[in-house]
């Protein structure tokens, strides 16, 4: 017995081992993709509190283990790329022995190191390096653990039934959404289990109505609290469509895991009765029902449909436009490799094992060299913009950010060329003019001054695209610091600033809590210590900017209603007017709904 466990406490040490040499040279990289905003540039990881309610509030537990390796280790991308290394070792650890379990009586001196394989496969597949190597993608690492734990207990329910694996089954499914609700498909897989290898009684139906319980909190973040509703610009037809083209990209990254990068667009059909997606939809009827036709048990059956069922829209219950993320496939290996090993284990005699390890010995050894060529491409935040931004396919938002960062860090010999192709495939986007214009601002200093005052016209109307407003906010920003001593250009920054409020506050808007962040650090300077100066030069801009704090900061300033009357009667417009009328209604609720606190 205690041999027993040596051996699985050293197959979890290998693992992890293995990992860590495959990943070894960007221990120490940049945070990447959505690091930078989820962890580098979120200033809600010094609390706990904020942090479950605020970014990512659907993951409470992805963001919890977040918050606690910045305030124990700061913000250190080593060490949080360290423990995405343990976690992932610890998914295939959880993949080694679901396997071991699942062959069960069958495990033979021929076959026993099939499982074994199968996780050193899964840990060092190309296709995970995205999980792996994206620190925030631990959430995908923790569903893996929890899912794959939920899997296990379940199949012990149907062995034995007793109310020890009835709960575990259940509590892990649970624990598993809370850290990313990817793994929403296993209630589905528990169905189909019960239905293919058990006669459903009134108890397993009751299993199945709780884990579908479980659904309702990701489902309650998502359509009563509205988080963290991504980009959702296709109808679910389209959608769907478009999502038949993308699972054979991932069978074709599961089979040759190279060119990858990190996402992958594809083209809407615009007829959704007339369109090439149809013959990829028809495709995976031939292949699923032809595959399922030809499997020689019910467990390998089922493991053929919990594959399918992983490629379910993962991120959200919404559509996420026209890309695809190779993070997205990290459930979906699990199920093929678990399918692999059980159809190899019963194939497997003495004369074929040496053949089975030393070719999978060598597909080990191309996975971690395969590893180290991804590994050059992303272990700095620009080379990783750069490779992303080259190859892309289509403009997309991730397109007009990065090109936005890049050149606020001074890349424009990479960008230029990028922005030029842009134009010559004769892309027409809304906001490539904003992007050429950001250009020439970053390109020629000696320009900024009228690119500034374009920039405040562009941010005054309320139809420019969000991110294009997210950007020039940053921009505006950037620019406060630089004039501190220049009030009128300085009430100018603050007051557009001030507006971006407002109009984030009407539309509902994801970035409301960043531009928040980036007009209190410039506003606050301005109103406390330029007050005079500043009502002196404009009275509608300081009352607006004085409301914002107010209203979005709780900072008491007792004058400011007798100045709202004042601005209201002096406006200069009928829009002025208006829109002080407006924020003065707002201003009285607020303030009597502090008199109700106090």
């Amino acid at each position: 017995m205690k041999n027993l466990i040596f051996k699985k406490y050293l197959i979890f040490a290998l693992l992890f081992l293995s990992i860590l040499v495959s990943y070894a040279y960007v221990l120490n990289g940049d945070f990447i993709g959505d690091d930078v905003d989820r962890i580098n540039f979120n200033h809600q990881l010094g609390s706990y509190k904020e942090v479950i309610t605020g970014i990512l509030a659907d993951r409470p537990l992805l963001m919890l283990y977040v918050a606690t390796i910045y305030q124990a280790f700061g913000m250190n991308s080593t060490m949080f790329h360290f423990f995405s290394y343990v976690l992932h070792a610890f998914v295939a650890y959880q993949l080694f022995l679901l396997l071991t379990e699942l062959i069960g009586k069958k495990l033979t001196n021929e076959n026993k190191s099939v499982p074994v394989f199968m996780a050193f496969l899964f840990a060092l597949h190309p296709l995970n390096s995205q999980a792996v190597t994206t620190s925030i993608q631990a959430g995908v690492l923790f569903s893996g653990i929890f899912g794959i734990l939920s899997i296990r207990y379940f199949f012990k329910y149907l062995e034995a039934q007793s109310n020890t694996n009835f709960w575990l089954s259940i509590f892990f499914f649970l624990v598993g959404v809370l850290a990313k609700p990817n793994i929403f498909f296993i209630p589905f897989f528990f169905f189909f289990g019960f239905h293919m290898l058990y006669r459903i009684k009134e108890r397993e139906w009751t299993f199945l109505g709780l884990t579908a319980a479980v659904l309702t909190i990701p489902m309650g973040y998502y359509f009563i609290l509205g988080q963290n509703q991504q980009t959702h610009e296709l109808n679910p037809i389209q959608y769907f469509l478009v999502q038949t083209q993308v699972v054979f990209t991932y069978f074709k990254l599961m089979i040759l895991p190279y060119g990858l990068k990190f996402l992958y667009d594809f083209s809407v059909p615009k007829n959704i009765f007339w369109n090439w997606n149809l013959l990829y939809l028809l495709g995976h009827i031939v292949l699923f029902f032809g595959v399922y036709r030809k499997l020689p048990s019910k467990l390998t059956q089922l493991m053929w449909v919990g594959f399918y069922l992983t490629f379910l829209p993962e991120s959200s219950f919404f559509s996420i436009n026209h890309t695809a993320f190779e993070h997205r496939t990290y459930f979906s290996l699990i199920f093929l490799f678990l399918l692999l090993g059980l159809l190899i284990s019963e194939k497997l005699n003495e004369v074929r094992k040496p053949i089975f390890q030393l070719v999978t010995s060598f597909i080990l050894v191309i996975f971690v060299l395969v590893n180290q060529s991804r590994n050059l491409e992303i272990k700095r935040w620009g080379d990783w913009a750069v490779h992303t931004l080259q190859n892309s396919t289509q403009y997309t938002y991730t397109s007009f950010m990065l090109s936005f960062y890049l050149l606020r860090a001074g890349h424009f010999d990479e960008v230029g060329p990028i922005l030029e192709n842009y134009k010559k495939i004769g892309l027409v986007a809304h906001d490539m003019d904003i992007l050429d214009d950001i250009f020439g601002y970053y390109k020629n200093p000696e320009k900024r001054a009228e690119y500034f005052t374009k920039f405040s016209d562009l941010m005054l109307k309320r139809e420019l695209v969000p991110y294009s407003r997210f950007t020039l906010s940053k921009i505006f920003l950037d620019d406060f610091s630089n004039v501190e001593n220049d009030l009128p250009k300085a009430a100018d920054a603050a007051y557009v600033l001030a507006k971006q409020l407002r109009i984030y506050v009407r539309l509902q808007d994801q970035y409301f809590t960043s531009i928040f962040g980036f007009f209190v650090v410039a506003n606050r300077l301005l109103v406390d210590e330029y007050r005079n100066e500043f009502k002196k030069y404009d009275m509608y801009k300081y009352v607006v900017v004085k409301l914002a704090l107010y209203l979005y900061y709780n900072k008491e300033y007792p004058e400011l209603g007798e100045e709202l009357q004042a601005a209201i009667k002096n406006a200069k417009s009928e829009f002025d007017k208006e829109d002080l009328t407006f924020m003065y209604d707002q201003y009285e609720k607020k303030r009597k709904s502090l008199e109700k606190t106090i």
